[in-house]
């Protein structure tokens, strides 16, 4: 039986492809253009579909048995059950606390958890902390255009992952048994403050970055105005808010899964310094 890799373009997708066909596993991965050229490794499937229509998945999920799942808040309850009926036993996805949500009753929900928990499946709910690669949607057009960031709460402590680590994570409890009914907290292996991450991205790409802090209110219209729902912009900038003077928890679960140690935020600089050239 084979493992769809959904949003299999994506940064943590190709990875999540890699490591399956590295460890001997069938893998589908689902694109919604399989004409492009995907840049994916031979041996992969490419398949066609859309998790907002789980009606375009038939061809997809046929032989599959477990699913890295990628979809938006809005298609989820849709596409679980579809899921589960095509024989589906196992999912594994990623949760982002940006969607979580506190009832009446003090019980935090995010809707991405309770379809997958709800759906009958074998499932594992991986959680980052904070995605290095946030430094690109929040960073890279500013450094590349004049070697600075405009930014909010420099102070405020991180510990980011590297999406290659949050892919082998999953790769592991895609491929191997022990996983079910267990939420992952993942973080990189070291607590940095937002100027520390400038710093070390100007280190890989050998130039001198300045952080020019910009109020709360200026970061908002910021990204708002990359159509960022209002809710996530306003949780974001508290979470940041949070975390200024104040160390950022740091997990082990990456090295305990996979053998080896989380990546930092050094190293992913390297990795994506063209991107900040």
């Amino acid at each position: 039986m084979a493992i769809l890799v959904m949003g299999a373009t994506g940064a943590i997708g190709r990875v999540l492809v890699e490591r399956l066909l590295e460890s001997g596993q069938e893998v589908k991965a689902l694109t919604r253009d399989a004409t492009k050229d995907t840049g994916l490794p031979a041996g992969t499937q490419i398949c066609e579909g859309d998790f907002r229509r789980p009606d375009s998945l038939a061809g997809a999920i046929q032989g599959v048995d477990r699913v890295y799942l990628l979809a938006d808040p809005g298609a989820v309850h849709g596409l679980v059950p579809y899921l589960r009926k095509a024989g589906v036993r196992r999912i594994v996805t990623v949760a982002s606390a940006m969607l979580d949500e506190r009832d009446d009753n003090g019980v935090v929900h995010n809707v991405i958890e309770d379809a997958v928990k709800g759906s009958g499946a074998e499932w594992t709910i991986l959680r980052p902390r904070a995605f290095a690669s946030n430094a690109l949607n929040w960073w890279r057009p500013t450094i590349r255009l004049h070697r600075g960031v405009h930014w909010v709460y420099p102070e405020a402590r991180l510990s980011p992952i590297h999406e290659a680590d949050v892919a082998a994570v999953a790769a592991v409890t895609l491929a191997e048994e022990g996983h079910a009914g267990r939420t992952y907290t993942l973080t990189g292996p070291e607590s940095l403050t937002q100027a520390e991450q400038v710093r070390q991205i100007g280190e890989a790409i050998g130039a001198t970055i300045f952080y020019d802090e910009i109020s709360r209110e200026k970061a908002k219209e910021v990204l708002t105005s990359q159509y960022i729902p209002e809710q996530i912009v306003t949780k974001l900038l508290d979470m940041l808010e949070s975390m200024v003077g104040t160390a950022a928890p740091v997990t082990t679960t990456v090295e305990e899964l996979t053998g080896k140690p989380a990546r930092t935020f050094a190293q992913w600089a390297v990795d994506h310094a063209d991107d900040f050239r």
